[in-house]
């Protein structure tokens, strides 16, 4: 990571909890004097337990049976 003369001007990243960023991720910008705050967790709580778009009808899905096929030679499901 260079971030030249513009490494001084960042004093925090906020990101948040995927798993493709790393604790070495977070080390090396500590090392630049970058405090890398993490996002909370979202909870459908914070929704009131309704979907996103309560517009939209909500499929139920126990009357239905799920199907599943492969993809990608049994990689995905």
């Amino acid at each position: 990571m260079d971030l030249g003369d513009r490494a001084a001007d960042v004093q925090a990243l906020v990101r948040d909890r995927a798993g493709q960023v790393t604790a070495s991720f977070d080390a090396v910008l500590a090392d630049a004097g970058i405090t890398a705050v993490t996002i909370p967790p979202r909870a459908p709580r914070a929704l009131h337990l309704q979907p996103p778009r309560p517009d939209h009808p909500i499929t139920d899905v126990t009357t239905g049976h799920i199907k599943r096929r492969p993809v990608l030679g049994g990689l995905i499901n």
